[in-house]
């Protein structure tokens, strides 16, 4: 883990060294898709480094980049080198580096974006956790209406990110997964899907996509599905949708 001054890269090249040697050693035992292919070098690796730092730079919020193996030679290969980089931006600018040779690549050669697992781990990293914290701060202080659900809550999520459509708000974990939707002081968890939880770049879908991911994965599904697409219209009633969250509270839900 590296710190920096809020937006600026981090200073502490002896640890971006050290990291880059682990690197290398492990990197010079395989033939086949590794991050550099032919060129091993120390300078090529370093440069390397230093262009996906520079990628996940920023002054709020969360920025992550991944680098991985690329085809030395023709022929079946079962595993590939992968490289994240997170930056985490609050109060300072921390960066969270993570390399794994992983055995699963695709049909076509593709190995997986390990980007949302890292980042779904950051709190493990008390640095990373400290900036989270701060972004959660600085959330609540927008939507106070998160703060009064927040409370209530003995294990409260940490939600990072806000989309807003309409009167909802869907909220974020740092793995841009939208795990929770805010309706005035009423904070409704959204089920996972067959693939997961829905990836930010979802709610940019129209309207009734999104008031039907509603109605099947949250207790808005309590609601005609018409009152659910008339919130994200902006035209609903939220005192209502809080009444269905105080119900499914006293049911235990």
């Amino acid at each position: 883990m590296l710190v920096a001054r809020l937006g600026e890269l981090p200073k502490n090249k002896e640890t971006v060294k050290a990291f880059r040697e682990r690197v290398l050693t492990l990197e010079r035992a395989f033939r086949n898709y590794t991050l550099l292919e032919a060129d091993l070098s120390r300078e090529a690796l370093d440069g390397l480094l230093w262009s996906l730092l520079e990628k996940v730079r920023g002054k709020e919020g969360l920025r992550s980049a991944q680098a991985s193996g690329t085809r030395r030679r023709y022929g079946r290969c079962e595993s590939a080198s992968v490289l994240v980089v997170v930056g985490i931006h609050a109060s300072r600018s921390v960066f969270v580096l993570y390399y794994e040779r992983t055995p699963a690549i695709d049909q076509h050669g593709k190995p997986p974006d390990l980007t949302r697992w890292v980042r779904k781990e950051l709190h493990l990293f008390p640095g990373a956790k400290r900036e989270l914290e701060v972004l959660r701060r600085r959330l609540c202080g927008r939507y106070p209406g998160l703060e009064a659900a927040l409370k209530d809550l003995k294990d409260p999520p940490l939600l990072v990110e806000a989309v807003p459509r309409g009167q909802v708000v869907f909220l974020l974990n740092p793995a841009e997964e939208a795990t929770h939707a805010l309706v005035g002081e009423a904070l409704f968890p959204v089920r996972e899907g067959e693939w997961g939880h829905a990836r930010k770049t979802a709610l940019e879908a129209p309207e009734e996509a999104l008031a039907k991911l509603l109605w099947e994965k949250t207790f808005l599904g309590a609601l005609p599905p018409e009152r659910v697409l008339a919130l994200l219209q902006g035209e609903g009633d939220v005192e209502e949708g809080e009444r269905v969250w105080k119900l499914a509270r006293l049911r235990g839900l």
